[in-house]
């Protein structure tokens, strides 16, 4: 059996497609963490301990959606699409305070400002 600590790939830590809903993550870092818990694995301790961490951090990391948006980018797929990634940002934010998002909107115009598209290419390349 693979170990949770052995596999890089956040989503396949968890088991979990990267289209995962957040329901779906929920569940799958639960069964994992109840499976690794150091107090179900009496005299394993220090084995569970690491894959229960592993497990805890890979649910930590994709959890959040704002997070979800940088890592599920492709890295070496071509092009990023700045304007989409942009207005998913501006979305997240408009989850997080209501409006917020709109107004940043508002006074950067409707397109991707250029010193953003620069931060995010630089980022990306």
């Amino acid at each position: 059996m693979v170990k949770p600590s052995e596999i890089k790939n956040l989503y396949e830590r968890l088991g979990v497609s990267r289209t995962a809903s957040e329901q779906e993550l929920k569940a799958a870092y639960r069964t994992l963490a109840h499976q690794w818990h150091p107090d179900h694995n009496p005299g394993r301790e220090p084995e569970s301990k690491i894959e229960f961490i592993a497990v805890s951090e890979a649910y930590k990391e994709i959890s959040v959606d704002a997070q979800r948006i940088f890592k599920d980018l492709p890295k070496s797929e071509g092009e990023v699409n700045f304007y989409k990634l942009y207005e998913d940002f501006l979305n997240e934010m408009d989850k997080v305070s209501p409006g917020l998002g709109s107004a940043v909107k508002m006074f950067s115009g409707s397109g991707l400002p250029p010193s953003m598209e620069s931060i995010l290419g630089s980022m990306f390349r």
